[in-house]
């Protein structure tokens, strides 16, 4: 789970790039997401690269991701690339009113992965002041 509107990021266990190369584009289409996601990969340290969303992501929307390792690591490993799935955090509040509590609350289909929020309301009774 992540916020809408946070970059993805992937954490290297060692050193991946020269410090000149953080903070810029990465040229080669390093990230796949199903749904497809528009935006840019970045170096954000020598060890992390992240995928910055260009738009806030949908509230509740599920991802697959796949990050292509063949050109980042070489000759280091057999795994051509890391896959991984997550989604946007669904946003939902509770407000109290006069003694009414309403809240919103995520609902989920069969993958459930994104829904509707729907809402429900339950009166409590005022309190006494009697002692």
């Amino acid at each position: 789970m992540i916020s809408r509107e946070s970059p993805i990021r992937v954490l290297f266990t060692e050193p991946m790039v020269e410090a000149a190369q953080l903070d810029t584009p990465v040229a080669a289409a390093l990230f796949t997401f199903e749904p497809e996601i528009e935006g840019v990969a970045v170096w954000s340290a020598r060890n992390q690269l992240e995928f910055r969303p260009a738009k806030r992501l949908p509230d509740g929307q599920g991802y697959a991701a796949t990050v292509e390792l063949a050109s980042l690591i070489k000759d280091k490993t057999e795994l051509q690339s890391f896959e991984f799935a997550f989604a946007a955090m669904r946003q939902s509040f509770d407000v109290e009113i006069q003694g009414s509590r309403q809240s919103t609350l995520p609902t989920s289909n069969a993958s459930g992965w994104s829904g509707v929020s729907s809402r429900r309301t339950s009166t409590t009774p005022p309190r006494s002041s009697r002692s």
